[in-house]
């Protein structure tokens, strides 16, 4: 599995840790997987994964699919603008611990 972060502006290859820099990138916001190719030819793809318990205590007064969504939105409200700005798709992938799968795609 690989672990994303973001590019730097002047570079067109994944942002690599130095000793100087390794504590913002362990605090960059990134996805979980990156894919090259997976929805358009010589583009990356960021998929961030969420696994949620749909039993928790928070989500016990909402359908699972609204859980869903809303974990969805929130991925999508993190990811989408940095992975615009640096050409790349962004897709959320939203599972429960129940088996139930989120419903959308973004690129």
């Amino acid at each position: 599995m690989i672990n994303p972060a973001p590019m730097r502006a002047n570079s067109t290859k994944t942002h690599m840790p130095s000793a100087s820099s390794s504590s913002d990138f362990l605090n960059a916001d990134r996805g979980n997987l990156l894919a090259r190719g997976f929805w358009e030819k010589s583009t990356d793809t960021i998929i961030d994964v969420r696994v949620t318990n749909l039993g928790s205590k928070s989500y016990k007064n909402l359908p699972p699919k609204k859980v869903l969504e809303r974990q969805e939105k929130e991925m999508k409200k993190k990811y989408c603008k940095p992975c615009e700005n640096q050409r790349r798709h962004f897709t959320p992938f939203v599972v429960s611990t129940d088996e139930m799968f989120g419903f959308k795609r973004n690129t």
